[in-house]
C-alpha cells in the first residue's frame, strides 16, 4: 500500500491514478511534518475541462485496486464535451473501489455525475465519516451540477452510478446537487 501525503506546498493539483491500491491524505501542513494535522484539508482542483480524479481497474492484476482519499476537498472537474464527459470530480470505473473519507466535494460538472460518476463491474464509490458531495458554506464551494451536451443528456447532479458499480453512504451527505435531466 502506498501512502501519498499532500501538503500546503502543493495545492490546487489534478491527480490521475493507474492501477495502484494507495491512500491519499491531504492532512500534511507540510513535506517535513512527523504527523497529519486533524481538520486541514488539502485542495484537488480541476481545470474545468476534465474530470479531477480518474481511477480505472481494468489494467490492474485482479481487475480491482482501492483508494482511500482522506480530507481532500476536490473541485474545478468540467467534463461536459463528448470526448471526456463522465465524472466532474471523480471517474470510478471497472473494479476501481473508491472510498472517501472526511472531504468535500463540489463545484465540479459533467454530462454524466457532476460530482461522482462510478460505472462497471465491480466499480465502488464508499462516502464515509463527514463527507459532503455538493453545497457546502466555508470553504464556499457550489453545488455540483449535470450539463446538457445535448437535450435530455444530463443525468446525476451528484452521483451517476450504472454498469453494475455501486455507492454506499455511511455517515456522509449529498445536498444541493443539480442536474438539467434527470437526478439532481
Amino acid at each position: 500500500l502506498t501512502e501519498i501525503r499532500l501538503s500546503r506546498d502543493l495545492n490546487d493539483q489534478a491527480l490521475t491514478i493507474t492501477n495502484r491500491n494507495l491512500v491519499i491524505d491531504g492532512r500534511w501542513p507540510s513535506c517535513v511534518d512527523d504527523l497529519p494535522q486533524l481538520g486541514l484539508l488539502h485542495t484537488l482542483r480541476g481545470n474545468d475541462v476534465d474530470t479531477v480524479m480518474r481511477f480505472n481497474g481494468s489494467g490492474h492484476s485482479d481487475g480491482r485496486y482501492s483508494v482511500d482519499l482522506r480530507s481532500l476537498i476536490i473541485r474545478g472537474g468540467g467534463a461536459d464535451n463528448p470526448f471526456s464527459d463522465r465524472g466532474g470530480g471523480l471517474r470510478i470505473e471497472e473494479g476501481a473501489h473508491v472510498d472517501v473519507l472526511d472531504s468535500l466535494i463540489g463545484d465540479n460538472e459533467a454530462v454524466l455525475g457532476g460530482g461522482a460518476y462510478v460505472f462497471g463491474p465491480f466499480a465502488r464509490l464508499f462516502l464515509s465519516a463527514g463527507t459532503i458531495l455538493g453545497s457546502v458554506g466555508t470553504p464556499s464551494l457550489s453545488p455540483n451540477r449535470a450539463v446538457d451536451l445535448f437535450p435530455a443528456s444530463a443525468q446525476g447532479g451528484g452521483i451517476w452510478c450504472g454498469g453494475g458499480g455501486s455507492v454506499y453512504i455511511e455517515n456522509a451527505r449529498i445536498r444541493a446537487n443539480t442536474s438539467e435531466g434527470d437526478g439532481g
